[in-house]
């Protein structure tokens, strides 16, 4: 299943802000080594932990990609919206299990 998800406008000023860094060379790639060419999975994996390294030393606390993730599953539950269309989960039974960190969950009574 593919998924379309919507531009929103923090995610167009993350983009632009990105894009406005300096570059020694003109890259194809947002995320890219001084020469231009794409980190390679090793490179990326390396910047990252430099980047986690820094934040949790301001004193943030570490986290993932499953964590954003996660986090993105859980806002969207409690505004009442479907998670799986975002996902691209065919049901809820992963989500529910995998991504929803909703300490309480609410529901409304039937009458």
């Amino acid at each position: 299943m593919r998924v379309l998800v919507e531009w929103m406008p923090r995610l167009r000023e993350a983009m632009a802000t990105a894009n406005a860094l300096p570059r020694p060379v003109k890259a194809l790639h947002i995320f890219s080594r001084h020469d231009g060419q794409p980190y390679t999975m090793s490179g990326f994996n390396s910047l990252v932990q430099r980047l986690q390294r820094a934040w949790e030393a301001a004193g943030n606390e570490r986290f993932t990609i499953h964590d954003m993730r996660a986090k993105a599953v859980t806002k969207l539950r409690d505004e009442g919206r479907q998670a799986k269309d975002i996902t691209g989960h065919k049901s809820d039974q992963a989500i529910d299990s995998t991504y929803d960190r909703r300490r309480v969950r609410k529901g409304s009574a039937v009458e």
